[in-house]
């Protein structure tokens, strides 16, 4: 079952989602409760657009071992993709109880709360994780958003000229964007 789940990852990872899904069955057919290749599984299907059969996976996984915590992660993940708020938050939630430093979860619950505009909630999970994840630049971006709306705008500055998100464009635009807002809100035109 090992070796099934194995070349499922191999395939998933390849982005052979279909061929992916047939090793982590076989995975499954030989192991009912592995709760790891069903996860797995959940992911393939989610790859694919088969929603239904993505959830039907990830719940049969949690039920196989209910101290999964990417199991929650990916039906938390899942459910904040189909705007489905509140179940998405919960089961992120659960799935950072279980794995207190899953850096993804925190990741998608800093979004989720960003784009809700659930400003205490969100100040409540970016401490959370700057105790876990000590000088993270995507928490920082997160704070700076949020010291934006309380218009302290040298902190973002002082923050925000710190780190560079060289890999990640989207990142680097919102983080230049905060910046020339920043120094256009305290009339520094020149660097805005």
């Amino acid at each position: 079952h090992d070796a099934f789940n194995n070349l499922g990852l191999i395939s998933l990872r390849q982005g052979n989602n279909s061929d992916a899904v047939k090793y982590f069955e076989s995975a499954v057919k030989l192991k009912p409760d592995f709760s790891l290749a069903l996860c797995n599984l959940g992911l393939a299907y989610s790859n694919l657009k088969n929603i239904d059969k993505a959830f039907e996976n990830f719940k049969k996984s949690h039920e196989a071992n209910p101290s999964n915590y990417l199991a929650y992660y990916n039906i938390g993940n899942l459910k904040k993709r189909l705007g489905e708020i509140k179940t998405a938050e919960d089961f992120l939630l659960k799935s950072i109880e279980i794995q207190k430093n899953y850096f993804p979860a925190y990741n998608n619950l800093l979004e989720l709360y960003d784009k809700s505009n659930q400003d205490d909630k969100l100040l409540k999970i970016i401490n959370k994780a700057e105790i876990e994840f000590k000088d993270n630049d995507i928490i920082k971006l997160f704070k700076s958003k949020l010291l934006y709306k309380s218009k302290n705008f040298k902190e973002i500055i002082n923050i925000l000229s710190k780190i560079n998100f060289e890999n990640d464009n989207l990142q680097e635009q919102t983080k230049q964007e905060l910046l020339a807002k920043s120094y256009d809100q305290l009339k520094n035109f020149e660097k805005a």
